[in-house]
């Protein structure tokens, strides 16, 4: 499940899933992500994106983001 939500230049996104890999052994896997966009102009924009992983497949709960600015030539 994801959405996003544009306001004037700001563009807010999140998303979820979960997956359950095997039943039997209950082994399942839970992500969840939440995002920004600013845009500069029609072909710039900056952003920052942040992630959560955990879930039984994952023995401990990891953490990523990532930031930067990209420009379509």
């Amino acid at each position: 499940v994801g959405a996003t939500y544009g306001m004037g230049s700001s563009l807010f996104k999140v998303g979820y899933a979960q997956a359950n890999l095997d039943s039997a052994s209950g082994t399942e896997s839970k992500k969840f992500g939440l995002g920004y966009q600013y845009n500069l102009s029609k072909r710039t924009f900056l952003y920052a994106d942040y992630a959560r992983d955990s879930g039984t497949l994952v023995t401990t709960q990891r953490n990523g983001y990532d930031f930067g600015i990209r420009h379509a030539f």
